[in-house]
């Protein structure tokens, strides 16, 4: 089956920076899906990075960051020893520091409930998670066939960050309605998102706009009635 691909584009949130980089921005109501079928959907599925202590988990190469709603995700198998109880193990571990799963609207399968369904899943729903900038959100995943993440409520919104050829990595911050907070470069080159509006001084920074990052660092305000989910992008 391969892809199966049923989020919409927000036209006017796709942001080329370059033939290496882009930001896209996908909106779905409850239901849309992203689903893949076989490893090689991964991005870069032929060149996947697989971690060193179970060949049954790897590092997502795909850059697919909440910013609105809410996400059900899927990882699936077919067959009693597909993935044992140390791989969903080993991939717990690797995930145990990310923020969102500190937060209340967050839940996962236990490992022995995975193991006997074949499935192991999580939810979760936005809200303020990143209190300091970290990394991207569930860096590591299952090396398995069949995976999804479905709206689970109206207007879910994704971000998407598109590299052709070139490493970049991706952190997040959340900064709460009203307040300010400090970004800083992670690299040479480097991006920011506002999934929100935003000002930095004098300058009014509207939703789902991206901005180089060429000081140090920047003070910036949420100036929207929600969360605003910042992401900088770097290499």
């Amino acid at each position: 089956m391969g892809l199966i691909h049923t989020f919409m584009p927000i036209e006017s949130h796709s942001i080329k920076i370059s033939d290496n980089l882009q930001f896209g921005c996908i909106q779905g109501n409850t239901g849309a899906v992203l689903e893949r079928t076989t490893m090689q959907d991964n991005v870069s599925g032929d060149s996947l990075e697989y971690d060193t202590e179970s060949s049954k988990v790897f590092k997502r190469p795909n850059r697919l960051i909440l910013y609105k709603g809410t996400l059900d995700t899927e990882q699936s198998w077919s067959n009693v020893g597909d993935i044992e109880t140390a791989d969903i193990e080993r991939m717990n571990t690797l995930n145990s520091s990310n923020a969102i799963k500190t937060t209340s609207g967050y839940t996962e399968s236990s490992v022995s409930d995975a193991i006997t369904n074949k499935k192991f899943t999580f939810s979760y729903e936005y809200s303020q998670t990143y209190n300091t900038l970290s990394e991207r959100p569930y860096l590591y995943a299952l090396a398995v066939d069949h995976a999804l993440m479905r709206a689970a409520v109206d207007d879910t919104r994704i971000l998407c960050i598109l590299t052709d050829g070139v490493s970049y990595d991706a952190n997040v911050l959340d900064i709460p309605v009203g307040e300010t907070k400090t970004i800083s470069q992670q690299g040479t080159e480097n991006y920011v998102f506002f999934s929100k509006a935003a000002s930095i001084g004098s300058s009014n920074i509207t939703e789902a706009t991206v901005k180089k990052l060429t000081s140090a660092s920047v003070a910036v305000k949420n100036e929207s009635t929600e969360v605003n989910r910042i992401v900088v992008v770097s290499k």
